[in-house]
């Protein structure tokens, strides 16, 4: 997992490089740039994606403290099988977004809202790979159990 915890601390850095740039092209030079916004979001993907794997195995991820506190801890044989139910669901999304990244690399696919056109392929492809982390991490961690 530590590929993908990398990957994700790399998104930190260029996301703060990239709303660094922005921010010097607005308002030192009065010039914003039409990428920045696009290329943040493209970061957060994967920043979000990559990072949900290692933070699931490392159990620092988000939990509502409320219910944590209240409601008695699953059956381990109930939690696996939650646990492969989402990996699943997250194994099926993964495929999709290969071919979906597929479908937009060959048939040459272009975002028409974006004022630059880029292509869409690498949207999918980042979504493939931080959701194949994702995938694997909870396999993981239902191995744990």
């Amino acid at each position: 997992m530590r590929p993908f915890a990398l990957l994700a601390s790399a998104a930190v850095l260029l996301l703060t490089l990239v709303m660094l740039a922005e921010v010097v092209a607005r308002y030192g030079f009065g010039r914003p740039t039409l990428w920045s916004g696009e290329v943040v979001g493209l970061l957060n993907l994967m920043l979000f994606l990559c990072a949900a794997g290692p933070a699931l195995l490392e159990d620092r991820h988000a939990r509502v403290d409320f219910l944590a506190r209240r409601v008695p801890r699953l059956a381990g044989a109930v939690q696996r099988l939650a646990l492969l139910a989402l990996a699943v669901v997250l194994a099926a999304l993964a495929a999709q977004a290969v071919a979906q990244g597929w479908d937009a690399y060959w048939g040459g696919l272009v975002d028409d809202v974006s004022p630059w056109r880029r292509p869409l392929w690498p949207t999918y492809a980042l979504a493939a790979l931080g959701l194949g982390g994702f995938t694997l991490g909870v396999l993981i961690a239902t191995r744990r159990g």
